[in-house]
């Protein structure tokens, strides 16, 4: 199998040539949106002569790095048992991985939803409009309502207690940048609430009281914010939605 190359960050023709099923002459690599957490840069595939018209042209690729290195992981083995479900759930399609404990990186190869979703209604970290925050939340009820109480784990990707610390610490930083964006309409009384979320986050990644789902270690405030969704179909069995943010 060829390696993907972490050292440059660089999706190579033969990398996703494997990946695909299909050879690839050419791609084009060009940085689409960064997030707290992640990086995206915007695929552009040419095929070689022959190529089947189904594969895609469009991809994202997503990654982790340093300290969201764990949170990458965990969304690889994420997808990695979305691929085995028999029931259909609205995610993005995944085509595959690549990780290294090494460069404390990881990478996901996802399919670029923009062209029939359309962007985000509003930049990173403003929430979308309406009508993309309501189907975002839509299809994230959705995925919890199959795999609630899931007692498979991923064990592959356990949190290690540190990780959970600068996550919680990413997440108020995150907030802080939230709240100036949303200014007056995010009201006193409803930051107060954020805030006492904040307070108990930790205990509640490493102890929940409460039933939990493969998709996230407890109930996030980013969730409801940060995908934009919308529904339609991809190739393969899983029908896609959240446009990666």
């Amino acid at each position: 199998m060829t390696a993907f190359d972490f050292e440059g960050g660089r999706a190579g023709a033969a990398w996703l040539g494997e990946l695909l099923g299909a050879e690839v002459a050419s791609v084009s690599q060009r940085e689409a949106s960064e997030t707290m957490l992640s990086e995206f840069a915007a695929l552009e595939i040419a095929y070689a002569e022959g190529g089947d018209a189904s594969l895609p042209r469009a991809l994202l690729m997503k990654l982790n790095r340093g300290r969201f290195f764990a949170a990458g992981r965990r969304e690889i083995a994420f997808y990695r048992m979305a691929a085995s479900a028999s029931a259909e759930l609205p995610l993005v399609r995944c085509f595959g991985d690549a990780q290294s404990s090494e460069r404390e990186t990881c990478c996901l190869l996802l399919d670029d939803l923009r062209a029939t979703h359309g962007p985000p209604s509003m930049p990173w970290p403003t929430p979308p409009d309406g009508p993309q925050r309501r189907a975002a939340i839509a299809a994230l009820a959705q995925v919890h309502a199959a795999w609630w109480d899931e007692t498979r784990a991923l064990d592959a990707a356990a949190q290690p207690a540190r990780w959970i610390d600068e996550w919680v610490q990413a997440a108020r930083a995150g907030f802080d940048g939230f709240c100036e964006a949303a200014g007056e309409r995010l009201s006193s009384a409803q930051r107060a609430t954020y805030e006492r979320l904040f307070e108990s986050l930790h205990e509640a990644i490493v102890e929940p009281a409460t039933p939990l789902t493969v998709l996230h270690a407890t109930r996030t405030i980013g969730t409801s914010c940060s995908h934009a969704t919308s529904t339609t179909s991809t190739r393969g069995t899983t029908k896609a939605t959240p446009a990666a943010r």
